[in-house]
């Protein structure tokens, strides 16, 4: 039975990744810092489905100098999901500097010191990891450098693991667009969006989800990020 960490992984799109992996046989770690109540939930759901199939690890993915305590107890590991993410926007005329720091950090730095901490595992089970990047690593969006700097230092951090890692390791990313909107969004926002989009709709979790399982089950692809965002980008 093979195993996969997923931070961020009782909710959102995280959840539904965990959910995915788990109907594909995988025993689940699922990673949270705040969302424990959703995580216990969601590892009694797949624990009734499968006994003894998900656990909990809970840590803040922003103190990264105890990144490598925290999973010192997992015990193998076949793929690693960084999923977790925080996004808020930075305007440049009330810059705050830990903010930034933070995005740094939860979006960029703690995926990094996560791959390594983990990467003898994952060298032993010649296992993988995937990174949730962003389309707007490649096009930036007004107010949100910061955020957008953090998801452009991932994209690069999986061709640069992926090199890295070689040949025992694979490392790939999925870059979403419009899947889920963020909590504070409004629908001329939404609709803003969606105009830019060819398709001209949102997509579902399930895109992701279906891109994750390819991507695994893809044994000669390594340092490629596939977007998932109905056209955003050539648009």
């Amino acid at each position: 039975m093979k195993t996969a960490l997923i931070t961020g992984g009782a909710r959102r799109i995280g959840a539904e990744i965990t959910k995915t992996l788990h109907k594909n046989n995988f025993n689940v770690i699922i990673h949270c810092h705040q969302s424990i109540e959703s995580a216990k939930e969601l590892a009694e759901d797949l624990n009734r489905i499968r006994d003894n199939s998900a656990s909990i690890v809970q840590f803040d993915l922003k103190d990264i100098h105890s990144i490598s305590q925290h999973v010192e107890e997992v015990q193998s590991l076949d793929v690693l999901i960084n999923n977790a993410s925080i996004f808020y926007p930075t305007p440049l005329d009330s810059i705050n500097t830990q903010a930034v720091l933070d995005l740094m950090q939860v979006n960029c730095f703690a995926p990094y010191f996560l791959s390594i901490a983990l990467k003898d595992k994952l060298t032993q089970k010649e296992g993988q990891i995937i990174n949730l990047v962003d389309i707007y690593s490649h096009k930036p969006i007004k107010d949100y450098s910061a955020y957008s700097m953090s998801k452009s230092a991932l994209a690069m951090l999986t061709k640069s693991l992926a090199l890295d890692l070689a040949p025992h390791v694979r490392v790939c990313g999925v870059s979403p667009g419009a899947i889920l909107w963020p909590s504070q969004s409004t629908e001329k926002e939404h609709t803003k969006i969606l105009d830019k989009v060819p398709l001209k709709a949102k997509g579902d979790p399930k895109n992701i989800t279906e891109s994750v399982i390819f991507l695994i089950n893809s044994s000669y692809i390594t340092g490629e990020i596939l977007t998932v965002d109905g056209g955003r980008l050539i648009a």
